[in-house]
């Protein structure tokens, strides 16, 4: 496995507040897809496949929520003055949001990648794999 970065920091309002997320477990992976079906009332995939900058925000919006909620619920327990994420306006959100971004999603994608890359073995290469499917 390449030298992946295990646990991401997570700064909000500076330094003010700053969350350590460590790799999550299939049972964390499957209830945030859960809650992304969820929060997007069951039209994730439909949302996720928009071609507007409305939609591509919100679904990253309802990744972010998803994600926090199951990953670092402190997150909406101590940095959001209402205490749930979807009292938030709009606006207010941003900041979450370009953190979400910026900063969790390039982390994230990167143990994605690792996990969706080709197996191989001690013994064998993908490419031989590959070769004996055929």
């Amino acid at each position: 496995m390449k030298d992946l970065q295990t646990t991401k920091s997570i700064k909000i309002k500076g330094d003010t507040f700053v969350f350590d997320i460590s790799k999550m477990t299939v049972d964390d992976f499957i209830k945030i897809e859960a809650n992304k079906q969820y929060l997007a009332l069951n039209l994730y995939t439909e949302l996720s496949s928009g071609q507007t900058i409305g939609s591509l925000n919100a679904t990253h919006l309802v990744g972010m929520i998803a994600t926090f909620r199951i990953l670092k619920p402190e997150i909406e327990k101590d940095c959001i003055p209402t205490g749930d994420f979807l009292k938030l306006s709009f606006m207010d959100t941003r900041e979450l949001f370009a953190v979400y971004v910026k900063d969790f999603v390039p982390w994230f994608k990167k143990w994605s990648d690792e996990f969706n890359s080709p197996f191989e073995t001690k013994n064998e290469k993908s490419s031989d794999i590959d070769k004996n499917e055929k």
